[in-house]
C-alpha cells in the first residue's frame, strides 16, 4: 500500500542520505526532507561542492552557483548539510563517507537513492560499456546503500525509479535497463 503523508515521519535527531543529492532531484527532496523536520542531510554526488570560503566568489553563470545557493537555503531552515564527492558505485567511497557519519554519533535514518547516469542512445549504438557506466550509480549503488545501512535504524529506503523501465523511452535503453534492475532489487 501507499504511505499517507500523515504517517509519514522524519527525525529530527538522526540523519538522512540522498544520493545524486546535489542535482535537480535530488535537492528537491532535500529541501522536502528539510521541510518534514530533518536536522542533518548528507548529499552524495558524483562532483565535489566549492570550498566553502570560495562560494562568496561564485557567479551566478558558474554551475555550481545554484547548488550553493540551494545548501545555504537548506542551512537557513536549521538544516546541518554535509555535502559529499561519492561513486555510490564503489563500496570502499561509500562506506568511507557513512563510516564518518556514524564516527560523529550521527545514527543513519533514511536513505533516498536517487543517483543515476543518463546515456542518449540509440539500440544500434549500445554497447557494454555504456551500459556498465549507467547501471553502475543506480543499481549497483543501491545494492552497496542496502548492505551498508541494513544494521541502521532506518525510517525509510527510497529508491527512485522510472516508468521507462516497464514503458522503455526513445533513446533511453540503458537507463531503462538500469531502472528494471533497481525495480527488482526491491
Amino acid at each position: 500500500g501507499s504511505v499517507k503523508a500523515a504517517e509519514f515521519r522524519v527525525s529530527s535527531d538522526g540523519c538522512y542520505v540522498v544520493t545524486g543529492g546535489l542535482g535537480g532531484v535530488g535537492l528537491q527532496v532535500a529541501r522536502w526532507l528539510a521541510e518534514s523536520g530533518a536536522k542533518h542531510l548528507v548529499l552524495l554526488g558524483r562532483k565535489a561542492m566549492p570550498l566553502r570560503e570560495a562560494w562568496s566568489s561564485l557567479a551566478s553563470a558558474d554551475p555550481l552557483y545554484e547548488r550553493v545557493a540551494a545548501v545555504q537555503e537548506l542551512e537557513r531552515l536549521g538544516v546541518r548539510v554535509d555535502a559529499a564527492a561519492v561513486d555510490v558505485s564503489d563500496v570502499k567511497q561509500l562506506a568511507a563517507v557513512l563510516d564518518r557519519i556514524r564516527g560523529c554519533g550521527t545514527t543513519v535514518r533514511g536513505v533516498i537513492h536517487a543517483a543515476g547516469v543518463p546515456d542518449h542512445k540509440l539500440v544500434a549504438e549500445l554497447d557494454n560499456e555504456g551500459l556498465a557506466s549507467v547501471l553502475r550509480p543506480k543499481a549497483v549503488g543501491a545494492w552497496n546503500l542496502h548492505e551498508l545501512t541494513r544494521n541502521d535504524p532506518l525510517d525509510f529506503f527510497v529508491c527512485f525509479s522510472s516508468a521507462s523501465s516497464i514503458l522503455g523511452a526513445e533513446g533511453q535503453a540503458y537507463y531503462a535497463a538500469a531502472n528494471a534492475l533497481l525495480d527488482g532489487l526491491i
